[in-house]
């Protein structure tokens, strides 16, 4: 409660499913603010599963936050069926809290989308290969490994699929393209071998290679953008330029565009485009974007009201001035660069004016976060600790246990790693670019210094007098 009384932001209730090694199904709660995640509690889920149902619970969960005096602003979950439902059923009994479903798991469906469309046919065959590979491993997989070690000198692995996580097909196809010579080599090898399965005698082909290189070059840049907003600093500013980078790489085809926008279409474009308008670090780009029926300088400002009334209160003062002032970049003489992020910013503004309404609808709406892989990586951790030899625990207790074992690890890591390098998150991207040859190498290795040796021992004095004087 300290960070919300200090910022003026809003916490944010963050809730998934889960079902543990006793088969029992729960309610995992988090609260969120500006990065910042606590665990709340594991619910137990009765054998209603509708939307209804899920509404009442999350209900009385609310309701017992604000009754211990937290302020909320935001409700996140997953884009399931039953979960949208019931936030459009409490966004009309929350009329002053904002509901967003988590959007990277919405990137992560349409990586899903993409494969089960445009490039349906590779996916199918890269995902086959992959599979008998890593299945066959005291035969197959001992043979790919030779030419492995032959070209690259090393050994690498082959990445499978996972069904629930669709931007890991990302990694399934440039385990493979980095690897390309080698399995053209074992095709090579066993094509004329009656063993030699049919899932891997596409690696003989050049088509397939083809379609595959088209089809990670597509989806890379939709892998990155979900792994961004699986960070808890995101904002709904973080949503907008991921989608138009998504947008920009999707613009040459007409049948992954569709994608896209049906998915912008749903989204509550007046918040995001507002937050866009009220971060200070890309307040620039958004004054230079044209004008549209959401951009233009007297629709901000209505946007900007509207939220104030419906998050804040109804008295929003000399609100549409000052967003007017700050538009057009003369509220006040400061530059974002001098602070450390948007949050002390915003507390600078507040306290240099106090009566400027602009900072209580930032914080506000800046504090909003966009995804519950928090709830995620809570469920990884209690996995690890409620395990089929401990499967009598209470679930309160295995939370309780995950939160003593984050506060050692946080302690232990203290001043090891600096929170940019934990949430360095595009290092999980899998280079598909083909690892250097070591027969290359070592042949360059061994034509350098014969190239050179002859230059470096030439005696001028040896040469016909002509070229002397030449």
């Amino acid at each position: 409660m300290e960070m919300q009384t200090a910022t003026g932001g809003r916490l944010n209730f963050l809730s998934d499913a889960w079902q543990n090694v006793s088969k029992r199904h729960l309610l995992g709660c988090m609260l969120g603010m500006f990065g910042v995640n606590i665990s709340y509690g594991l619910f137990p889920v009765g054998s209603r599963h509708d939307a209804i149902a899920i509404a009442e619970q999350m209900e009385k969960i609310m309701i017992e936050m604000v009754q211990s005096g937290w302020k909320l602003g935001a409700v996140i979950t997953d884009n399931a069926g039953q979960c949208g439902r019931a936030r459009r059923i409490l966004v009309l009994r929350w009329p002053s809290l904002v509901f967003l479903h988590c959007f990277a798991h919405d990137i992560n469906n349409l990586v899903k989308a993409i494969l089960k469309t445009v490039f349906h046919e590779v996916a199918s065959q890269a995902m086959r290969a992959v599979a008998c590979i890593n299945q066959s491993s005291s035969k197959w997989l001992v043979r790919v490994r030779d030419p492995l070690m032959e070209t690259y000198g090393k050994n690498l692995a082959f990445i499978s699929l996972c069904e629930t996580r669709w931007n890991s097909m990302q990694g399934c196809f440039a385990s493979l393209l980095r690897v390309r010579s080698a399995l053209e080599m074992l095709a090579a090898k066993y094509r004329t071998d009656s063993e030699f399965p049919a899932a891997l005698k596409v690696f003989g082909t050049s088509e397939f290679w083809f379609s595959l290189s088209s089809a990670e070059e597509i989806i890379r840049p939709l892998s990155s953008a979900s792994f961004k907003l699986q960070r808890d600093e995101n904002t709904m500013t973080d949503i907008l330029i991921s989608m138009r980078e998504i947008y920009q790489g999707f613009a040459n085809s007409d049948q992954l565009v569709p994608l896209i926008e049906s998915r912008w279409n749903v989204c509550e474009q007046p918040l995001i485009m507002l937050t866009l308008f009220l971060h200070p670090q890309y307040i620039t780009e958004a004054r230079s974007l044209p004008e549209t029926m959401l951009t233009a300088v007297n629709r901000i400002c209505d946007i900007a009201i509207y939220y104030y009334r419906r998050l804040v209160d109804h008295d929003y003062g000399n609100l549409r001035g000052d967003m007017f002032k700050w538009i057009e970049g003369n509220l006040i003489d400061v530059s974002f660069s001098e602070f450390d992020g948007h949050v002390q910013f915003w507390q600078y503004v507040k306290k240099s004016m106090r009566n400027c309404k602009i900072p209580v609808l930032a914080m506000t709406i800046l504090s909003v976060a966009v995804n519950t892989a928090t709830c995620e990586r809570l469920f990884s951790e209690l996995s690890l600790i409620h395990t089929a030899k401990r499967n009598r625990l209470l679930p309160e207790k295995v939370r309780k246990t995950a939160i003593v074992r984050k506060n050692v690890r946080e302690q232990d890591d203290s001043g090891s790693k600096s929170k940019a390098d934990q949430n360095d998150l595009i290092a999980r991207i899998v280079q598909p670019a083909e690892r250097c040859k070591q027969r290359m190498e070592m042949h360059m290795n061994f034509l350098l210094p014969t190239m050179f040796i002859p230059k470096l021992n030439l005696n001028l004095s040896v040469l016909p007098a002509n070229l002397n004087r030449m």
